[in-house]
């Protein structure tokens, strides 16, 4: 089950979730820039260490179950 997103006062919504699987700087970056190619993303932060990933993103633009099919096509 996914959180509920956060709504902002801008528009965009705030979404963390469980990532499995990180074990290094390159995961991290990996997991970010798909973030950033999709359209309607606004940021991505990993937290390896908590195995988090704290998505921004505008809910009108952004496919964040295409997101989910590029993550698990690398592997995660």
């Amino acid at each position: 089950l996914l959180p509920p997103p956060v709504s902002r006062r801008d528009g965009a919504v705030e979404r963390t979730l469980d990532v499995e699987g990180i074990r290094c700087a390159a995961c991290v970056w990996l997991l970010e820039r798909l973030f950033e190619r999709r359209a309607g993303a606004i940021s991505a932060r990993v937290n390896p260490g908590a195995g988090t990933m704290h998505l921004v993103y505008a809910p009108d633009t952004f496919d964040l179950a295409a997101y989910a099919a590029d993550v698990t096509a690398v592997g995660y």
